[in-house]
């Protein structure tokens, strides 16, 4: 594995020592295989001028030994996916389309447990909507990966009509994390775009950053060549793992708001061309990095699909996330110009590999 050319603070380092490459790759070789993390991982590092340092450790698959590779693609996890749901909106915006602070009640029908007028689309992409998360209601069958049927197609209407429950706030007066909030936005692009918010994401997206090796579960093909990592959930009993690749994917990825597969190096290069301006507009970015307190514990803070938080003095601004049989986490650092893309084929605590990678690299470039 090889970095080549990142930078801090103007400092461009054109050939770093092995040593520090040797670093990055013995924290994902030191900690796969351990108890907690006894799968595969893919790790991306893009740096100023988008030069990329690739890690991968660990196996796909045990069975056959394949070992995970640095083309092989995750699921970033729902809450990672919202980053791609904001930017579509935002486009919108600039295009008129929409307002931020338009209600909802222009594309949205009654819904019991919704005040439509009261809620903007800023309150959906700030999770200050107040909204119940629906995919925390104990009835909802995906909340049971061993029970529910994984051939059911899920639509919004139901989805909302049947496991909606009360909210929990007035709209505005609080941050909330509910998946329920980019539900909607997706059913907003799904009206604007005319059911096209397939095509709205790689036309404004993803093609004009040569992203062809990211998709959206279920509604579209597997990339020609790609190759998916397989994802492993607990047995039932918790006393194991299976290997979850086998069972059809159609319920979860119509029940979530936004479900996509990646490698980590697009996941990185998206992110960090979002956080950039490399596809908003300066007013959209002002939008997008606006950022409010949460009333976390960890004094973070959220803006449009994103959250800053900081480590070790830095600022950075990134979003974790899982689904069944994986995880992942991303973030970028502005002060460094660098961009961290984790990606793990296992439900586990992947903000460990993120510290001591970012020790690492802060050691080095800060």
């Amino acid at each position: 594995m090889l970095i080549i050319g990142l930078a801090s603070c103007g400092k461009d380092l054109v050939a770093p020592s092995p040593s520090l490459t040797e670093r990055l790759q013995g924290v994902l070789d030191d900690t796969v295989g351990l108890p907690d993390y006894r799968k595969g991982i893919s790790v991306a590092i893009v740096g100023p001028g988008d030069q990329v340092w690739h890690g991968v450790s660990g196996v796909s698959d045990p069975v056959t030994a394949e070992a995970i590779s640095e083309d092989m693609l995750f699921n970033i996890g729902w809450s990672v996916s919202e980053m791609y749901i904001a930017a579509l909106i935002l486009h919108y915006a600039a295009d008129g389309l929409l307002s931020l602070d338009d209600p909802i009640s222009e594309w949205l029908k009654d819904f019991a447990h919704i005040e439509e007028d009261s809620i903007t689309v800023r309150h959906l992409l700030t999770h200050t909507s107040g909204l119940y998360d629906y995919l925390l209601n104990p009835n909802i069958p995906t909340a049971n990966y061993y029970t529910m049927n994984h051939s059911t197609v899920w639509d919004f209407d139901r989805l909302l009509d049947s496991y909606l429950l009360n909210p929990l706030a007035v709209p505005g007066s609080q941050w909330y994390a509910s998946n329920t909030d980019y539900l909607i936005l997706r059913e907003i692009i799904d009206v604007i775009s005319e059911s096209a918010r397939v095509q709205s994401i790689h036309d404004r997206l993803l093609d004009p950053l040569n992203l062809t090796h990211t998709f959206l579960d279920h509604f579209e093909d597997i990339p020609a060549g790609a190759s998916i990592a397989h994802g492993w959930f607990w047995c039932s009993d918790g006393s194991d793992l299976f290997d979850i690749t086998p069972d059809p994917r159609t319920a979860i990825a119509t029940a979530v708001p936004t479900s996509i597969f990646s490698t980590a190096e697009e996941l990185a290069r998206f992110t960090k061309a979002l956080l950039t301006g490399v596809l908003l507009d300066q007013a959209e970015m002002e939008a997008l990095l606006a950022f409010e307190a949460t009333g976390q514990s960890d004094g973070s803070e959220y803006g449009l699909g994103i959250f800053q938080r900081s480590y070790q003095g830095y600022e950075y601004w990134g979003k974790g996330g899982w689904d069944y049989g994986y995880e992942s986490q991303v973030l970028y650092i502005p002060d460094l110009d660098i961009c961290v893309a984790l990606l793990m084929n296992y439900h586990s605590w992947t903000s460990h590999f993120l510290y001591l990678l970012l020790d690492i690299l802060l050691e080095e470039y800060a």
